[in-house]
This record gives C-alpha cells, structure tokens and sequence, in this order.
C-alpha cells in the first residue's frame, strides 16, 4: 500500500534557526519500508547467531557445495530484491525533480561507489594489521565508518549553520582517506599489503548489482518488454556460466564487467514501470 505526503512536512525550530527537511515532499512504498526494515533485523540476527555453536543446521548458512538454502542465505538475495523494486519508483521520483539524465547517472555512479567503498572497508576490519597501520582494526573500522558518516550524511537545509555542516563533511572526507591511507595488512607472503578488493562484502556486491541493473533498465525503462528480455539474457548467462560454457563472465573485474555471471543481477530485477508520456 502506498502513502503518499502531498503536503509540504514541517520545519523544525530549533534555536531560532528554520531547518527545512532535506525533501519536503516524497512518495513511499510502505510495503518496502517494512520490508527492507525485516531483512536487516533478519540480518542482524543471523550475524550474531553465526558464532554461536550447537544451533540447528537451519540457523546457519549451508555450505557452498550443498544444494540447498536456508532462511539465512535468503537475506542477500531480500536485498537484492528491494533493490529492484525501489528501483522504477526512485527512477520516477528523481526525474520528476530533475529531469537530466546526467544528473541521475551521477547520482547513481555516487550511490555506488558509495556502497563499494563501505563494503571495501568492512570485508577489510578484521585483516588490518595493528602494528603496520597504527590502530588496532575495529579502531580502524569504527573510524572510518564515522567518517563515511559525516560526509554521505544528508544535513538539514539551514543558512545559518551551513558553514558548519560542509565542516563536517570535508572532516568526514578527510577521516575516510586517512584512514584508507594508513590501512596495512599482512599479505599472503608475509609482507605488508593494502587493502584486499577481492571480496566486496554484501554492501560492495549491492552497490555493483545496482549499477549493473542501472546500466541496463534505464535506457529501455520506456519498454515493457525490456525487463522480461533482459531476464532471460541474464539466466541464460548465468546458466552458461555455471555449466562452463562461457567462462570470461566470472574472470573479468567488477568495474569492467559489473553483470558478473548474470546470478545477482537476476534477483534485483525490477518490475516494470507505468509508460510516462514524454
């Protein structure tokens, strides 16, 4: 069900000064809310339970080569899934303020890079070396997540404290790269190596399969029938890839081939939108 705020929301005072809110008006699926606010409970719950021993065999993930899922190994895929859903709608919204293209296809590239750079940082906490880097890894993690923080944080809109806001966002900046600057860890020969980009974590594969999907459904997002053919291109990819019959889907890097063997793209697939008059 949607609900949609029509009117502008309220300011809010504080101290005398007028904050307006970032987007005084907006649509949202409260269905995707809801949903996406399980899937990271789901996902929260699973993590903790993962150091757990003795739990049934259905509290885990089943191993690579058993053929077979539980509730756990669905949380990425969810993930996937509401990307794909929010995907037509925040396309619309977007356009609706600002009708260039280019400026969504930067928002879009900033979004994704984004998510990579969160997930580079994450798969990396625990493999930082304490005495090469300076800062023990949770240290390290912890600050640069605060630095993520304060410069992807979206500030109220206030004249008088706008100094103060870019502040903190250059200072965030500043706190990431520093950190990212510093990181060591031990490599597989013994000797000191930055950071490892071979694993994304799930935040990094989100950000790949939103730009890959991206890349795909806004130029035919007019078409009805884009989204089923570029489903069926995708599975016969993935198909092809698994059986071995092409192999240079899974060899080529992310940033030259985001599709990778077609599987993520797959489960994010957005529903097609309502054809909009030029």
């Amino acid at each position: 069900m949607a609900t949609t705020n029509t009117d502008a929301l309220p300011s809010v005072l504080r101290g005398g000064e007028d904050f307006a809110p970032p987007t005084v008006s907006q649509s949202r699926v409260a269905s995707i809310d809801i949903f996406r606010g399980l899937t990271i409970l789901v996902m929260i719950f699973v993590n903790d339970l993962a150091g757990v021993k003795g739990l049934p065999w259905w509290t885990y993930h089943l191993p690579g080569n058993v053929n077979g899922m539980t509730y756990v190994d669905m949380v990425f895929p969810f993930f996937l899934f509401i990307v794909g859903i929010s995907m037509p709608l925040a396309v619309r919204h977007r356009l609706s303020k600002n009708g260039s293209i280019a400026s969504l296809w930067r928002h879009i590239i900033a979004r994704s890079f984004a998510l990579v750079v969160l997930g580079i940082a994450l798969a990396n906490g625990e493999k930082a070396d304490a005495l090469r880097t300076g800062v023990n890894g949770n240290v390290w993690l912890l600050l640069t997540l605060v630095g993520a923080i304060l410069f992807w944080n979206v500030y109220p809109r206030s004249a008088k404290y706008r100094t103060l806001f870019k502040g903190m966002k250059a200072a965030g900046l500043l706190l990431m790269v520093a950190m990212f600057a510093i990181f060591r860890r031990t490599g597989t020969d013994g000797r000191a190596a930055w950071l490892d980009i071979s694993y994304w974590e799930i935040l990094g594969l989100i950000g790949w399969t939103y730009l890959a999907v991206s890349i795909l459904y806004i130029p035919t997002r007019r078409w009805r029938w884009a989204p089923l053919a570029w489903l069926v291109c995708l599975v016969a990819l993935n198909a092809a890839s698994i059986a071995h019959w092409i192999t240079f889907s899974a060899k080529l890097p992310y940033y030259f081939w985001p599709w990778n063997t077609g599987c993520s793209v797959c489960s994010p697939w957005p529903a097609s939108s309502p054809r909009r008059s030029s």
